[in-house]
C-alpha cells in the first residue's frame, strides 16, 4: 500500500446492494491490469470518481477487487486490506437495501482503465 494511504471518511461513499436483495452486495469481480509502476499513470484509489479527488491508496497489479458501482469512467470498489481476505469484506452476500459501504475492508474509486472485469 502507499505510504500515505489513510482510512478517513470518504466524501462519496461506495454504494452496495444496487443489484437488488437477491444478488451479492457487489456483483462484479475485477483484477487490476498491468501498468507501468515506475510511471505516473498508476491505479490510485480516490475519494470520489475523479482523478482530481484525493488519493487514499494505490492498487497493485493482479490485485482483486469487488466492483460495486460505476460513475463516469470510474468504479466504486471494495477490496481487502492488510491481513484481510475477500470474505472479510462481506460483499459476497445480498443486502436487503442499497446502502453505503462502511467496512470493514477498504473502499474507494479507481479509473476503469486499470480494471479487467472477470466475473459478474
Amino acid at each position: 500500500m502507499a505510504k500515505d494511504d489513510y482510512s478517513g471518511p470518504i466524501p462519496l461513499p461506495i454504494k452496495i446492494g444496487g443489484d437488488g436483495p437477491e444478488l451479492d452486495a457487489c456483483g462484479t469481480y475485477a483484477q487490476v491490469v498491468d501498468f507501468d509502476a515506475s510511471g505516473e499513470d498508476v491505479p490510485f484509489v480516490h475519494d470520489a470518481p475523479s482523478a482530481a479527488a484525493k488519493v487514499r491508496d494505490k492498487l497493485t497489479s493482479g490485485q482483486g477487487v469487488k466492483v460495486c458501482e460505476t460513475q463516469n469512467d470510474f468504479s466504486g470498489i471494495v477490496y481487502a486490506g492488510d491481513s484481510q481476505t475477500d470474505v472479510d469484506c462481506k460483499t459476497n452476500s445480498p443486502v436487503a437495501t442499497e446502502q453505503n459501504y462502511t467496512g470493514p475492508c477498504r473502499s474507494g474509486w479507481v479509473d476503469n482503465r486499470f480494471l479487467q472485469m472477470t466475473a459478474g
